[in-house]
């Protein structure tokens, strides 16, 4: 249930009130438009120094100086108390269009990879995971209208769509004898295998800063999370032919078999 108490609660423990975060940008107490608390802090990711996210479901623009347009939002960018703050607005009608290519998604009977705009599965995310700062109901209803664990699905399903691209990129690499290239795209199956394990358990982040931090939290036992930075360690300064083709083959056998483990 969505509740006003939640996100009074974590302000407060970071010294600041719900009503300031409002009266910034001149949002009612009690919503609409709906504007709730979402990203790093409430994901408990997040540091002293991390800014403070703000979503604003609205077709107005932000009030405040300093503002950035991007392809789906508009920012306003404040300071308070030492902390920055972000007010993302997004329009309600292409809130629902989201919601719609969300839901006529069919993973696993096409290619859905890149179906979204990085800062649209962000916004997902953030509104899956938003805590409400004025509209309890009107959250909730924004929330009901995505399918959070078909959105994971995709997310998983993504992942293995791009794993198997950057298998097919990394091989062809090494058939070249281009070793620098091989080294950092085998690296990157590393990232891509623990991006598919943390959605395949339940993740819906897709940041690539919060990967490391996540699979802590999605693999308990640490077997996977220990494979994951005893590869992170590629650093071959001679490149040399017998090296490389030894660290491709581990990564790529982490990327495949976590591949497996999920399908089955």
């Amino acid at each position: 249930m969505a509740d006003l108490t939640d996100a009074t609660d974590l302000l407060r423990e970071l010294g600041l009130s719900r009503e300031a975060i409002l009266q910034h940008e001149a949002l009612p107490f009690r919503g609409p438009p709906t504007a709730y608390l979402s990203g790093s802090l409430v994901e408990g990711l997040g540091n002293y120094g991390s800014d403070i996210d703000v979503f604003v479901i609205d077709g107005s623009w932000p009030r405040s100086v300093l503002t950035i347009s991007r392809q789906r939002c508009r920012i306003g960018i404040r300071f308070h108390e030492h902390r920055r703050i972000d007010y993302e607005y997004w329009d309600p009608e292409r809130v629902h269009q989201l919601a719609n290519r969300l839901n006529n998604l069919h993973v696993g009977e096409r290619f859905v990879a890149d179906s979204f705009l990085p800062e649209e599965e962000h916004f997902i995310h953030r509104l899956i995971t938003g805590l409400a700062l004025n509209d309890a109901a009107g959250l909730q209803e924004w929330q009901s209208r995505f399918d959070s664990d078909l959105f994971r699905r995709f997310l998983t399903q993504q992942a293995v769509h791009r794993i198997d691209g950057a298998l097919e990129d990394v091989w062809g690499m090494v058939d070249s004898a281009d070793w620098d290239s091989a080294l950092l795209r085998a690296r990157d199956l590393v990232g891509l295998g623990a991006d598919l394990w943390n959605h395949s358990h339940g993740s819906t982040n897709s940041a690539v800063k919060w990967r490391a931090r996540l699979l802590a939290l999605t693999d308990p036992s640490g077997t996977v999370h220990r494979r994951f930075w005893a590869l992170q360690n590629c650093e071959h300064p001679e490149r040399e032919e017998g090296a490389v083709r030894a660290y491709v083959h581990k990564c790529a056998a982490f990327a495949e078999e976590l591949v497996e483990e999920v399908q089955s």
